[in-house]
């Protein structure tokens, strides 16, 4: 499975012509909403009918990257569950 999420990822990366994972999450439709999180740096949810990911915004732009790709696979690969990503 993990070698499939990496060939995934290189195929979103084409398709999508870029490496930001914010530009591939606003390209796919997902809501993306940041704000001051204490404990929690991200979050999927669906929200109204829409995919939405929760960031925190006191991260670096590393981590942020690093947490929007955590959340964008829980999109890709567990569409029928919300999840936290606990520190």
């Amino acid at each position: 499975m993990a070698l499939d999420m990496f060939q995934y990822a290189r195929n979103l990366i084409q398709k999508h012509q870029t490496h930001d994972v914010e530009e591939i999450l606003d390209a796919l439709g997902i809501c993306i909403h940041s704000f001051p999180m204490y404990g929690i740096r991200g979050l999927y949810k669906w929200l109204d009918g829409w995919p939405t990911v929760f960031v925190d915004s006191g991260l670096e732009y590393h981590e942020r990257q690093f947490v929007l790709a955590h959340e964008l696979a829980h999109f890709l690969f567990h569409r029928g569950q919300n999840r936290v990503f606990l520190d």
